[in-house]
């Protein structure tokens, strides 16, 4: 399992989900099993509480014909079935994860990247940033929906409702939730659901775009090395310094299918739920809670444009390959060389991305489209409620 220290990248992320129970801390089966314990406590509370619970609040809203705009539930169900699913398929996936952490790390057999210590310590302030904007927005999202209670009794009054008020999403409980403390506690169980679920799928999301960036800082050394192939008069060094330039590209490549394999599998869902619950929260901003529904949107779509940033970078980055073996001095090189070259720039030709299960792959086009039909869903939702 990879070690987590101050002085190694995704550092910051791997600790606070630590903290937030996504992966274990020990490798002791003690310590396993009690996190297995946990982690699933916290899934199964956060799936009753975020996705069953407001289920039944859609159904008993629908059924009873009011008119009451029924997006938050929508994006709160399909929002927190995405992150529950992402939070798992990363934990299943979490030795291979781990075992990418060691090997992109290791810069034994190569040549240690250019500024590699800068990045890592910016990609650590980034991710402390991005959870404590994940923690502010829940809180807000909190603050905001408990101070609306007096807004839902009305509702409940006129329309015959049974809503459980001044709760974190919308609830229909199946015992009376009309007490005060039993109210604050059911409050307080979700708002510290809340606390581990969103920010630690910022992270997951984060730790994608960690990787992208490390492995850029390998290929913006394999372009340098390409470029000092040629530096050297004779033709026996050009040939061993061409052979550590392909051993280095097959390395990277090699890495960079095994971050594209583990971020499809374990983003793609998330990515698929994005459209609807982009759709949803807009909606909620315009009918009644723009504060709230704004902070809920920014993470959200930060965090699908860091999946999608990162795989156009990489698709870009690998592409760039051939451009800096094509502006070297190939042509000063025997007949041998010149032949090696064509088939690392036909190789180089062909750009690795980061799969999006099932909607292709994670880029600019996928942000975009996502975005699109967002505004669709949108536009169909403000015409119906």
């Amino acid at each position: 399992m990879y070690e987590i220290s101050k002085e190694k990248s995704f550092y910051s992320s791997l600790t606070i989900l630590r903290y937030t129970y996504a992966i274990p801390s020990t490798t002791e089966k003690s310590g396993l099993t009690w996190f297995r314990f946990i982690f699933i406590v916290i899934r199964l509370a956060s799936l009753l509480n975020f996705v069953i619970l407001p289920c039944l609040h859609l159904i008993s809203t629908v059924r009873a014909k009011t008119g009451v705009d029924i997006s938050e539930d929508l994006s709160t169900m399909f929002g927190a079935f995405g992150f529950i699913t992402n939070a798992v398929t990363f934990l299943i996936l979490y030795e291979k994860w781990s075992q990418f952490f060691i090997d992109v790390e290791d810069c034994n057999r190569f040549e240690i990247p250019e500024g590699i210590e800068e990045r890592k310590k910016k990609l650590n302030l980034y991710s402390l940033l991005y959870a404590l904007y994940a923690v502010c927005g829940v809180l807000i999202y909190g603050v905001i929906a408990s101070s609306e209670t007096s807004y839902c009794k009305r509702m409940n009054e006129e329309h015959g409702l049974s809503e459980t008020c001044g709760m974190f999403t919308p609830i229909v409980l199946p015992f009376d939730g009309s007490n005060v403390y039993i109210r604050s506690i059911i409050f307080g169980i979700q708002m510290l659901l809340g606390m581990f679920t969103l920010p630690s799928t910022a992270l997951i999301s984060f730790l994608l775009y960690e990787g992208v960036e490390t492995l850029i800082l390998h290929i913006t050394q394999l372009k340098k090395c390409f470029i000092e192939v040629f530096d050297v008069a004779s033709n026996a060094e050009r040939k061993n310094r061409l052979r550590f330039c392909v051993y280095y590209h097959i390395n990277i490549l090699s890495l960079c299918q095994r971050l594209s394999s583990l971020g499809k599998y374990t983003s793609g869902f998330l990515c698929m739920a994005c459209a609807l619950v982009f759709g949803c929260i807009g909606n909620l901003i315009l009918k009644s809670k723009p504060i709230a529904g704004i902070s809920y949107l920014l993470e959200y779509v930060f965090a699908l444009f860091l999946l999608c940033h990162g795989g156009q970078r990489l698709l870009d980055e690998t592409l760039s390959v051939a451009d800096v073996i094509y502006d070297t001095k190939w042509y000063d090189g025997d007949v041998q060389i010149m032949r090696d070259i064509r088939f690392i720039l036909a190789r180089s030709q062909i750009p690795v991305m980061i799969g999006a299960l099932p909607l292709g792959c994670m880029n600019y086009a996928l942000f975009l489209m996502i975005m699109k039909t967002s505004y669709s869903y949108l536009t169909l939702l403000t015409q119906n409620t």
